[in-house]
């Protein structure tokens, strides 16, 4: 799945918000991904998963945690 900006800045701030995550976001010509400084909670990558479903997303996370894909369901 590809993401627009607005898009991109909608889950960061709720991430931000809810959980005081910061997530990155990195867009090249291989495809975009997400990534995160450390490994986080599992409550994280749980809403991750649910907020991606629920707009047509499954996330593949890194066995380290550290970055993630989304792909279409």
């Amino acid at each position: 799945m590809n993401f627009s900006y607005s898009q991109v800045l909608e889950f960061k701030r709720i991430l931000d918000e809810k959980f005081g995550v910061y997530l990155h976001f990195h867009d090249a010509c291989g495809g975009q991904y997400f990534s995160f400084d450390e490994a986080e909670k599992d409550e994280v990558y749980q809403f991750l998963t649910s907020y991606f479903a629920n707009i047509g997303g499954k996330i593949n996370i890194a066995d380290n945690k550290l970055t993630f894909t989304v792909d279409k369901a």
